[in-house]
């Protein structure tokens, strides 16, 4: 759930924000049973995305609400396709490609799993502040690129909430392949304000192979038309695998690194992050990973000072009493080892964060390769 920003947030929309992402994923994605024999990390199997051009249909989609703002229009001819496609992970690999479409920076790739891998969408000009002050890329959405087999279409097009309104599906073409799209209005739990539509899309990409855009929260509206653009532009490049900065000492038995997220330090506060599970990866194959996820936890990388004004400058472990969550300070680095749902106890959190080996932080050139 990559959204290049920190893992301390407390600003209103930040809050919305985050659960607006949990929400729409909810909302537009589900687990695809029998998928235990997707979850190979060895598998390298290669697809085709399709042939140039794609067309958005205009098919009328119910509005969301008899207020809500009117459906975008999808006139502009999405840009072509490439004829590369992504590769399935081996490790924590990827082949997705950055790219541009008009003001949308695509890329790079920031999460890896066995049954998917994410890339980021940024718009010109819109930037969130770090508590460092620094300002950096918003992400407008998230593309999810599924392995061939692991995503059922039919799960597109869930109901929303009270803070999302989700429109009736439409019928979408990206590359000539079938897709379907939504209509998202996230609306405010504060006030109860509407904000402008935007847009979501499933398409297929290969036989039996999908890819996802799901908008973030914002106050800009997304139309059809430009996911539909931004759809058509992924490409690929050379093959690059995710690395962290700490070779993992100690997991309990049973738990292992499903999903990895790395980004670079002028996008992002928060740098690494790494999701541990226990058990079968059925799930973990099927759908993109976060706090929520079911027997998880997590090893997030941050710059910036703790919060817990005690431990500031105090090189070292430090743990929570009776709770599963400890923090690292290194310089201006943090680490954070949090168990979410209750699978770890204290005494195995304390003794992963103790087992890091800690590389160079701040230069990821040092960083190394997280082998499952």
């Amino acid at each position: 759930m990559q959204d290049g920003a920190p893992a301390p947030r407390t600003t209103t929309d930040d809050i919305i924000s985050r659960a607006g992402r949990i929400r729409a994923r909810r909302a537009a994605t589900a687990v695809a049973g029998g998928v235990i024999a997707c979850v190979a990390l060895t598998t390298a199997a290669v697809t085709t995305l399709g042939a140039s051009g794609a067309d958005v249909h205009n098919a009328a989609a119910p509005p969301v609400a008899a207020s809500a703002a009117p459906a975008p229009s999808a006139s502009a001819p999405p840009a072509p396709i490439s004829s590369a496609a992504p590769v399935q992970p081996d490790g924590f690999r990827t082949r997705l490609g950055e790219y541009r479409v008009g003001e949308y920076k695509i890329g790079p790739a920031g999460q890896v799993a066995p049954g998917y891998q994410q890339i980021p969408v940024y718009r010109d000009g819109s930037t969130w502040s770090g508590d460092d002050g620094v300002k950096y890329p918003l992400a407008e959405g998230t593309i999810t690129v599924y392995r061939a087999g692991v995503y059922d279409p039919d799960t597109f097009g869930r109901n929303g909430d009270g803070t999302l309104l989700v429109s009736a599906p439409y019928e979408v073409k990206v590359a000539g392949r079938a897709g379907t799209g939504q209509d998202f209005t996230y609306v405010s739990p504060v006030d109860g304000e509407r904000l402008p539509v935007r847009a979501a899309l499933a398409w297929q990409y290969a036989p039996d192979a999908w890819a996802t855009f799901l908008p973030d929260y914002s106050r800009d509206g997304l139309p059809r038309a430009d996911v539909a653009k931004i759809a058509a532009g992924l490409v690929t490049d050379r093959d690059r695998e995710l690395r962290v900065p700490y070779r993992i000492g100690f997991l309990p038995d049973g738990w292992r690194p499903v999903a990895v997220t790395q980004t670079d330090n002028r996008t992002s506060t928060t740098v690494s992050r790494v999701f541990l599970h226990k058990g079968p990866l059925t799930e973990s194959a099927a759908r993109p990973i976060d706090e929520v996820f079911p027997r998880s936890a997590m090893i997030n990388v941050f710059r910036g000072d703790p919060k817990d004004e005690t431990i500031s400058g105090k090189d070292g472990v430090h743990c929570a009493t009776g709770r599963t969550s400890c923090m690292i300070v290194k310089g201006d680095y943090l680490i954070e080892v949090t168990d979410w749902n209750g699978g770890l106890s204290a005494a195995e959190v304390r003794q992963i964060a103790e087992g890091l080996q800690l590389k160079d932080l701040a230069d990821q050139k040092t960083w190394l390769p997280l082998r499952d």
